[in-house]
C-alpha cells in the first residue's frame, strides 16, 4: 500500500555537505550515520542507470536495509510557478523494489520540505534534508523526485552540471542522466546477508561497477569495456552482465567487482593489490569468484610449471605462477572466503602468439585450483560457448553478447550449487 511522507529540511550548506550529527534524530540501534552514497565522487553518468526513470542507482542494493537519515545535492533551480516564498517546496524521494517495476502509486513516497528554507540559495548551492528516517528495506532502493517537482536538484552529464531534466517513473530509455546526490544513514542488522566479489577483466567489467568508488575507493581507475556502443549488442544493461546475474539467482549481495579492461594475471596489480581489493567496509565476501587468463593467453605467457606446491615466487615470471600467487593472495586476505577459479571461454577475436595454446592454459588453471583448495568452475566446455557458435555468443567473437553472458551466468550458478 502506497505510504505519504512530509520530512523536515534541515540546514544548509552553499560548499559542503556536512553530516548529520547532534540536530539528528538518534537512528535504531544509535549507530552513527554513515555515507551510503555520494554520487558527486563519480565521474560522469556512472551514479545511476541510464535508461530506465526513476533515477535509480547503478547499484540497486546500494540503500537495502538502511534507514537514511540525510539526504543532500546541489540545487539548480525551482520548478515552473515557484519561487523562494512559495509553499510546499518539496523534492519528492520514493522507495521502491529495486526490479524497477512497481507503478508510482504502490510506492512509498517522503517529501523532503524545504519550504522557507531556501532564501538566498544560488543554483549550485548545496541544500540538505537531514532529521529523516526513511525505511528501506531489503529488495528496496530509491528514487527521486517526479514531473512536479517545486525543487530542481542538478544532474551531471560528462562533466557538466545542469538543471533537472526529464521525468521520473517515465518509459524506458527516457533518463540517462546522473543526478547527484549525498546520503547518509545506518545500516541495519547484517542478519544473514552473504557477498560475493569478482575479479576479472573486460569481460567481467561494467562503468559504475567495476570502476565505483562506492564499493571499494581502489578500484575507481580500473578501465571498463562494458557497455560499449562500438559493437551491436554490447551496450548491455547491468542487469545482463554474468556477474550479476550469477550474484542475483544465487541470494548474494555484491561486495566489490574488481575487473580491469585489459589485465592479465601475471602483474602486480592483480595478484599483489587487486587480489586483496575485494572487499568495502562492512562488506567483506563469502564467496569469490575469479575470471580471468585469457589476456595472457592471447598474449602468449609462459604457462610455466608451478601447480600448487610450496609458495608461489615473491615474482612470478610465468602464467601459473602468477595464477597461484592470485589464490595465495586471496586465501591470506580472505580466510573465510570460498574461492571459485573459471576457465576462460574461447578467444577468436585475437590472434595468440605463437605457441599459445588455449587448452594448456585452462588446464592450468584446472590444476592449480585443485591443488590449492579452491573450486573449478570450467566455462571453456561447459558453457556451452564454443569456437564453432563464437559469433552467436559474443559481440566480437571474445565479449559476450547478452546471450552469451547469461550461459556464462547459467554455467557459474550450476557449479557453486553443486
Amino acid at each position: 500500500m502506497k505510504k505519504s511522507y512530509v520530512l523536515f529540511a534541515g540546514a544548509l550548506s552553499a560548499l559542503l555537505v556536512l553530516p548529520c550529527f547532534g540536530g539528528c534524530e538518534a537512528p535504531p540501534e544509535e549507530k552513527e550515520p554513515e555515507v551510503l552514497f555520494d554520487s558527486s565522487a563519480l565521474q560522469g553518468d556512472a551514479a545511476f542507470l541510464p535508461g530506465y526513470a526513476p533515477f535509480a542507482l547503478y547499484d540497486p542494493i546500494c540503500f537495502e536495509n538502511s534507514v537514511i537519515t540525510s539526504i543532500s545535492f546541489p540545487f539548480a533551480q525551482f520548478g515552473e510557478g515557484y519561487s523562494a516564498d512559495s509553499e510546499g517546496l518539496v523534492l519528492p524521494v520514493f522507495v521502491l523494489g529495486n526490479d524497477f517495476t512497481a507503478a508510482r502509486e504502490d510506492c512509498a513516497r517522503y517529501e523532503l520540505d524545504f519550504t522557507g528554507k531556501l532564501g538566498g540559495v544560488s543554483a549550485g548551492d548545496w541544500i540538505t534534508a537531514d532529521g529523516l528516517s526513511i525505511e528501506v528495506g531489503a529488495g528496496e532502493t530509491l528514487a527521486f523526485g517526479d514531473e512536479t517537482m517545486p525543487i530542481l536538484p542538478q544532474y551531471k552529464r560528462g562533466d557538466e552540471r545542469y538543471g533537472f531534466f526529464n521525468r521520473v517513473f517515465g518509459k524506458k530509455g527516457e533518463n540517462a542522466h546522473s543526478l547527484l546526490f549525498k546520503i547518509e544513514g545506518v545500516r541495519k542488522a547484517a542478519g544473514e546477508e552473504k557477498y560475493i566479489s569478482f575479479l576479472g577483466d573486460s569481460i567481467s567489467t561494467y562503468r559504475g561497477w567495476s570502476d565505483g568508488v562506492s564499493f571499494n575507493e581502489t578500484i575507481g581507475e580500473n578501465a571498463v569495456w562494458f557497455p560499449n556502443n562500438n559493437y551491436a549488442g554490447a551496450d548491455l544493461a547491468v542487469s545482463d552482465t554474468w556477474w550479476y546475474r550469477a550474484a542475483k539467482e544465487l541470494g548474494y549481495k555484491i561486495a566489490v567487482n574488481n575487473s580491469w579492461s585489459g589485465s592479465v594475471v601475471k602483474d602486480a596489480n592483480t595478484y599483489d593489490v587487486r587480489a586483496k581489493n575485494l572487499h568495502s567496509g562492512g562488506r567483506t565476501p563469502d564467496l569469490i569468484v575469479v575470471f580471468m587468463g585469457v589476456n595472457d593467453y592471447a598474449a602468449g605467457t609462459a604457462i610455466g610449471d608451478y601447480f600448487g606446491e610450496g609458495e608461489p615466487p615473491e615474482v612470478p615470471s610465468t602464467f601459473s605462477e602468477a595464477y597461484g600467487k592470485v589464490l595465495r593472495t586471496l586465501k591470506t586476505a580472505y580466510p573465510a572466503a570460498e574461492i571459485y577459479c573459471c576457465s576462460f571461454t574461447p578467444d577468436r577475436k585475437r590472434k595468440p602468439a605463437k605457441g599459445a595454446v588455449e587448452e594448456a592454459f585452462v588446464q592450468t588453471i584446472a590444476e592449480l585450483t585443485e591443488t590449492m583448495g579452491a573450486r573449478y568452475i570450467d566455462l571453456y566446455h561447459e558453457s556451452g560457448i564454443t569456437p564453432e557458435n563464437i559469433a552467436q555468443y559474443t559481440v566480437d567473437k571474445l565479449h559476450p553478447n547478452a546471450a552469451g553472458m547469461a550461459r556464462i551466468a547459467d554455467a557459474v550458478v550450476r557449479a557453486i550449487r553443486h
